[in-house]
């Protein structure tokens, strides 16, 4: 019949389809297109049996092969339910096991994720691009003053590779070259301090310490490059160990300028050569004063005892045979001013020998104690003539004379008696003649023209008014005051006698 016919060519038609390979459009991947060594042309051949295993990778072949399928972005979704397919006979498969999550393959096209680490591998090379200059470091240099710090926090927490700053390139470049190993030691005292202000920037501890080690001065336009611990060398309460060290290192928001000193370089020169160990080489008496102008400036004490004029002597007509030292009362240095050995209560005219001796002001000097001179150059004395004796009495006018008072509150004495006593074996000078004694003075017959009446005493007194050009004379403690006994002294008596002294200006 034409039906059976019609039949049998659409049952010829199915199965020519289904023998024909699978059409490329319907299955883009292959995935249906197995091919076990089968020839589905003939008809009445019966294929050999399959493996009762799936090979090993058939699983992962799947997986790939989807993947790339279902990440395909042209591909055509259909609007149609899907049909239900025929159930094949179940064929026994082995367990699968769980492979390592894999990390999401990159294709054409798309960015690789920045993957932020705490800890980047030392070979990690990042960018720092300062002041429009890059700098290629490595996560091992950024990390070699320290694990933590301005580039290292940075790279922690931003997901980048690359900073940008807006700081000196010439002085990161010095930067860069400590951060890799090598020394680095700035020019001048202005590199030296752009290096050190950035090394606070950056948080570079280990950088910042070692600049910190040396100080770079500028001294009257010349540059000194010098150890701190030099400045240890006459103490460390000093000019260098105090106000400026302070000022270097304390912590503050505002960069600090170089060091600057309007000073004398040349001086400053020879004190730094003190400090080392060697000996001044004074010139002249002017190159003494500016040393000594300069060493307390800078406060070094040591240096300014050195420097001062002084002189040690050894008083050996005394029964301890007591070392002494002169000095000018101006520079007379509270710090070295001691006690006596032992204070006396007694007036001055009821004391012995012995005991002005162990009245008398001790002072410091190298290390070792000696009894007080000093000298006393400008001012009067006052001579009192009455019945109940001599009176010599200070007329303490001036502010050299105002150093007295000092030496009195460091003592911690009342304060200053007015009333001197001379020593039994004064050398006094009056108008170029030497005088004996004090009763020597008052019977001189050139002088008698100079008594006068005085005034404040009560009774029958006259007085001897003498300007003392210079004088020496020992410090003591009596009665809770300091009183002075005079050992030498060169004095004028009368205005005539003072006019005589008088020198010309050269012409």
């Amino acid at each position: 019949m034409d039906f059976h016919k019609e039949s049998q060519n659409d049952a010829d038609g199915a199965s020519h389809s289904e023998a024909s390979p699978a059409d490329p459009s319907m299955d883009p991947s292959g995935f249906l297109n197995f091919d076990y060594g089968m020839d589905w042309q003939q008809l009445n051949h019966i294929p050999p049996a399959l493996p009762d295993t799936i090979p090993n990778d058939f699983f992962q072949f799947v997986t790939e092969q989807s993947l790339t399928t279902s990440s395909e972005p042209n591909r055509v979704s259909s609007t149609t339910p899907d049909k239900p397919q025929a159930t094949a006979q179940a064929t026994p498969q082995p367990a699968i096991t769980p492979e390592p999550s894999m990390p999401s393959p990159i294709y054409a096209g798309q960015k690789r994720p920045y993957r932020a680490v705490d800890t980047p591998l030392n070979q990690t090379v990042f960018t720092l691009v300062v002041g429009g200059q890059p700098f290629r470091l490595s996560w091992e240099s950024l990390k070699s003053d320290g694990p933590s710090n301005f580039f290292t926090n940075y790279f922690r927490k931003q997901k980048t590779r690359v900073m940008h700053i807006d700081r000196s390139p010439d002085t990161f470049a010095l930067v860069v070259r400590h951060l890799r190993g090598y020394y680095v030691r700035p020019q001048d005292d202005l590199q030296n301090q752009d290096l050190l202000n950035d090394a606070r920037y950056y948080g570079l501890t280990r950088l910042k310490k070692m600049l910190e080690e040396y100080l770079y001065i500028n001294v009257g336009g010349k540059v000194f490059r010098l150890s701190w611990d030099l400045f240890k060398k006459d103490g460390t309460h000093n000019f260098f160990y105090g106000p400026l060290m302070h000022s270097l290192f304390a912590p503050h928001g505002n960069e600090a300028p170089p060091v600057y000193i309007e000073r004398d370089p040349d001086i400053f020169a020879d004190i730094i050569t003190h400090l080392r160990g060697y000996t001044i080489h004074i010139k002249d008496e002017v190159h003494r004063k500016n040393l000594l102008k300069d060493a307390q400036y800078y406060a070094f004490r040591q240096l300014t005892d050195r420097l001062l004029t002084a002189q040690r002597t050894v008083d050996g007509f005394t029964e301890e045979g007591s070392a002494e030292v002169l000095l000018q009362l101006q520079d007379v240095r509270m710090v070295g001013l001691q006690p006596p050995k032992a204070a006396c209560d007694k007036p001055g005219m009821e004391m012995t020998c012995e005991e002005w001796s162990m009245s008398r002001v001790q002072y410091k000097r190298e290390g070792a104690l000696h009894a007080l001179l000093i000298q006393i150059s400008n001012f009067y004395l006052h001579i009192h003539d009455n019945t109940n004796g001599v009176m010599i009495m200070m007329c303490r006018k001036g502010a050299e004379m105002k150093k007295l008072d000092s030496i009195a509150d460091t003592i911690k004495t009342r304060g200053v008696n007015e009333r001197v006593y001379l020593d039994d074996a004064c050398a006094m000078t009056v108008d170029d003649r030497e005088e004996q004694q004090i009763k020597d003075l008052m019977e001189d017959e050139r002088i008698k023209p100079s008594w006068e009446i005085c005034q404040k005493c009560p009774g029958n007194c006259r007085m001897l008014k003498l300007a003392i050009q210079r004088a020496i004379a020992g410090v003591h403690v009596v009665g809770e005051n300091i009183t002075l006994t005079i050992a030498r002294l060169e004095a004028i008596s009368s205005r005539l006698r003072m006019n005589m002294k008088r020198e010309f200006l050269p012409e």
